[in-house]
């Protein structure tokens, strides 16, 4: 029988750039979670649209894959103080899916060179996603994974 393996393939950061705020900070806070070592590498698609009410938007994502999304994810969590940690693990029923951690985190904080998550309103977040394969991953795997190993796993 062959051995669980549980491995990062992907990543997805997403945000909105309000009008009110400063596009040069948001994109830092954005480009913070990123390890040093990839964003050399990044690609940002960028999409600007109407609000319903007549101002602009921009949305910003960042596509991660293969070792660029294991980077980031174990990047992300040495960010992560050991409070946000705990708080990941704790909700991790509503924060996944089969394959999928879902985190909103400030923008503000991701500014600072932390991690924090974040419940308020949507122009204070970034969103991420982070997708897992494994051979054989029977349900609940995922979440157990993730509270064995962190948020990185990797075997």
């Amino acid at each position: 029988m062959k051995k669980e393996r549980l491995s990062v393939v992907s990543a997805r950061l997403e945000m909105f750039i309000y009008p009110t705020e400063d596009r040069e900070k948001a994109l830092a806070a954005l480009i913070n979670l990123v390890p040093p070592e990839v964003r050399n590498r990044l690609s940002m698609k960028r999409e600007s649209f109407r609000s319903h009410y007549g101002y602009s938007l921009e949305k910003i994502r960042i596509e991660l894959s293969g070792n660029d999304a294991k980077a980031f994810a174990k990047y992300l969590e040495k960010l992560s103080g050991s409070n946000t940690i705990q708080e990941i693990i704790q909700t991790l029923e509503t924060r996944t899916d089969d394959r999928n951690l879902y985190l909103r985190v400030s923008k503000q904080a991701a500014y600072e060179g932390r991690v924090e998550l974040y419940a308020k309103d949507p122009g204070g977040q970034i969103r991420i996603k982070i997708t897992y394969s494994s051979n054989y991953l029977p349900k609940g795997g995922l979440i157990r994974a993730i509270r064995e190993k962190g948020i990185g796993v990797s075997e």
